[in-house]
């Protein structure tokens, strides 16, 4: 039977490439050759079903992280594919460069919810762009197919805010909390909301439960982290990064990060004890393959958790 990773990415065949910055149809990938990671997934999955293969889109956690792009800030995950192998084995297909699945957290998702993401995707390129009303249309579409998509009520409500519909976009954030109260993107623009429209009271209340949240996600201190060593604010740096390490010492890429701080201050010695924690750390996880055609694939007796362990801090 015809490989179909080999017949999409090989680049002696169609050599479809990733691209992060576009969302596109299983169809529209093929002819563009290119898509981020929903895009490619979709091309795969239909390809693999049309050859009889078993294939399902599966939602990952990956470490938080966050990208400024203007003045929109953007909360990433990922998608990949999965299936069964034969023999009680199950595979993984990915398209992100450098994917690290975080905290072995996977979810097999129907093609519905695919669905809704694409629309999701679509409308938060769509703001990033400046093209307001499309991404309005986006997330409706995206809301009608999932209307309990916490994820698409938030972009929703940001841009409803861009069009100066604020108790729309009030009611948006608030939909989306009330599918998810985890949501903390929601939570933070609900706040600056309230901060705009004079509302400082009930900001200051909801303040109360994003710093809450900040003060015990060790990722947020981890990228605070980051954002310092750009600055050159070396010492603030460190703050937060023995912070981050308290709460979540096993964390690899918090200890690559303070051999940097160690290394900018020429202290060799504690580079290394720092280069061989985050050794320590990698040790015993499963490592994805070499990428090899845009992609990556491999196997697993029942165990779909990949960790890369030569990332520097990003996705």
């Amino acid at each position: 039977m015809p490989n179909p990773g080999e017949l999409l990415y090989g680049e002696d065949q169609l050599n479809v490439r990733y691209d992060a910055a576009s969302t596109l149809s299983a169809t529209d990938t093929f002819e563009a050759r290119a898509g981020n990671c929903l895009s490619m997934t979709s091309l795969f999955i239909a390809a693999a079903r049309y050859l009889g293969l078993d294939a399902h889109f599966q939602t990952v956690a990956v470490d938080p992280a966050w990208d400024h792009q203007g003045n929109t800030m953007i909360r990433y995950e990922h998608i990949v594919a999965t299936g069964s192998a034969g023999g009680g084995r199950s595979y993984v297909i990915d398209f992100l460069p450098e994917f690290v699945v975080g905290d072995m957290d996977a979810k097999i998702i129907s093609d519905l919810e695919a669905h809704a993401l694409f629309y999701n995707n679509l409308g938060a390129e769509a703001i990033v762009d400046g093209r307001v009303d499309e991404s309005l249309v986006n997330f409706r579409r995206a809301i009608r197919l999932r209307p309990k998509f916490s994820s698409a009520w938030n972009n929703m409500g940001a841009a409803m805010r861009r069009t100066g519909q604020y108790e729309l976009a009030e009611f948006s954030y608030l939909r989306a909390l009330d599918q998810d109260y985890a949501n903390y993107s929601a939570l933070g623009n609900l706040v600056l909301l309230y901060r705009y429209t004079d509302r400082d009271g009930e900001a200051a209340q909801l303040k109360e439960r994003v710093k809450h949240y900040h003060a015990r996600n060790p990722y947020f201190n981890y990228f605070q982290a980051r954002a310092a060593i750009r600055k050159g604010h070396l010492k603030e740096a460190r703050k937060h990064l023995k912070k981050a390490i308290r709460l979540k010492r096993n964390e690899p890429d918090f200890y690559i990060a303070m051999a940097e701080i160690h290394a900018a201050k020429g202290e060799e010695e504690e580079k290394l004890k720092m280069l061989d924690l985050a050794k320590k750390y990698t040790e015993g996880v499963l490592v994805a393959p070499s990428r090899q055609m845009s992609h990556r694939f491999w196997t697993t007796n029942g165990v779909n958790v990949v960790r890369n362990p030569n990332r520097q801090g990003r996705l």
